[in-house]
């Protein structure tokens, strides 16, 4: 931009260009100075971010960023493999079965309370009386009689085990939306990035080539040539946000299928 900025200028002093061309390349490049401002303090917010989520300070230094993020392979996207996979691993709807099994024991404790105990004791003793220690064989016999009180802890348990079960399925049901959309837009990062790279990139760069050359030559308005190199600034930002959007969109679907080896090392099958 400043290289158009002094173009510019250069033109304006020859006389074969007019003040405005001047003017409005020195407003496009205080504006970028701001960007640039901006986009110091997004970075700072950011790794101030990472830092609280780290439980470090938030101005504590980190890691440069690399200078560019490879784009990561498309790696396996059958819905039903995935969906399988996430209802055999998945943790929490691990806790929520072991949950399950947890009331189903207490639904069978409350129905043995219906049944009447048994205790068999056995020992020696005298009866009260001055003689040698005699055997002794005792049953004892508790049977249930408060009918209402069991009755209720069994109807409790029931439900308890019904609302388990209740937000086991629920969870399933999660899991099974979260890796059906996960896959879905995973699929749409990836051709949004493949549309960036092949399309709009290469139709930004021939477009900023033929109006700067149209502007030298004195065809093409400077307007023009401002308004293709917002475009091709634009454009690779699109390119850069497609890349970080594809990490996230992979991020997420693993995190649904259960796949934690590749959300915690980041690197793709």
């Amino acid at each position: 931009m400043e290289e158009l900025s002094s173009a510019a200028l250069a033109r304006y002093e020859a006389g074969s260009a007019m003040q405005q061309d001047a003017l409005l390349a020195e407003a496009e490049l205080a504006d970028l100075l701001h960007g640039d401002v901006l986009l110091a303090t997004a970075q700072r917010r950011a790794a101030e971010r990472i830092n609280t989520l780290l439980h470090r300070p938030p101005e504590a230094p980190l890691p440069p960023p690399p200078a560019a993020l490879e784009v990561p392979a498309e790696g396996e996207l059958d819905v039903a493999t995935l969906t399988e996979r996430a209802l055999a691993q998945h943790p929490e709807l691990r806790a929520l079965r072991a949950r399950v099994a947890a009331r189903e024991q207490q639904v069978a404790l409350a129905r043995r309370e219906y049944f009447p105990d048994f205790t068999l004791s056995g020992q020696y003793d005298r009866f009260w009386q001055e003689q040698p220690l005699q055997p002794m064989v005792g049953l004892a016999v508790n049977v249930p009689l408060a009918l209402g009180r069991r009755r209720g802890a069994l109807e409790q348990a029931n439900a308890e085990l019904a609302r388990a079960r209740a937000e086991a399925q629920r969870g399933e049901d999660a899991v099974r939306l979260a890796v059906s959309r996960g896959v879905d837009r995973l699929r749409e990062a990836h051709h949004l990035l493949e549309l960036s790279k092949d399309r709009m990139l290469p139709v930004a760069r021939d477009r900023i080539a033929a109006s700067r050359a149209s502007f030298e030559s004195g065809q093409g308005s400077f307007l023009e040539l401002i308004d293709a190199e917002r475009r091709l600034r634009s454009s690779e930002l699109q390119y850069e946000e497609a890349v970080a959007t594809l990490w996230r969109r992979h991020a997420e679907l693993d995190r649904a299928s259960a796949d934690f080896d590749a959300l915690a090392t980041g690197v793709r099958p």
